[in-house]
């Protein structure tokens, strides 16, 4: 009889929560602070200033992410929909946020929303 291993693997299962969020979360974290290294490099700013432009960055793609949502709100989407906290997780790829502000109308916008929505693999991706 084959056991799964995968099953009590403590990679895959934790009671602590989840092992794939936290790595996800420390990698948002290496790529911001990769971004900062790369932006500041050859300068000696202050820690502070480096501190500020993190800050920075965040808030740019939390206002990013808003206006995202906003757009599909505009073209239709409730935000007591689904369809809107599907997005709120798609969202929080920055590449997701560039092709959705691609499209010019909303017609377009609302397609790629419910292709996306329908699409059960598109979170993976």
């Amino acid at each position: 009889m084959a056991v799964d291993s995968t099953a009590t693997s403590p990679s895959k299962k934790s009671l602590w929560g989840n092992p794939c969020s936290k790595r996800k979360e420390e990698m948002k974290v290496t790529k911001l602070l990769t971004k900062l290294v790369v932006d500041l490099d050859g300068t000696d700013e202050a820690p502070q200033q480096i501190v500020d432009k993190a800050v920075q960055m965040k808030k740019h793609e939390e206002q990013d992410i808003k206006n995202c949502l906003d757009l599909a709100v505009a073209c239709g989407i409730s935000r007591s929909s689904h369809e809107f906290f599907f997005l709120t997780k798609v969202f929080q790829r920055e590449r997701w946020r560039a092709i959705f502000q691609y499209f010019q109308s909303p017609e377009e916008r609302l397609s790629w929303i419910q292709n996306a929505y329908s699409d059960p693999t598109f979170l993976e991706k």
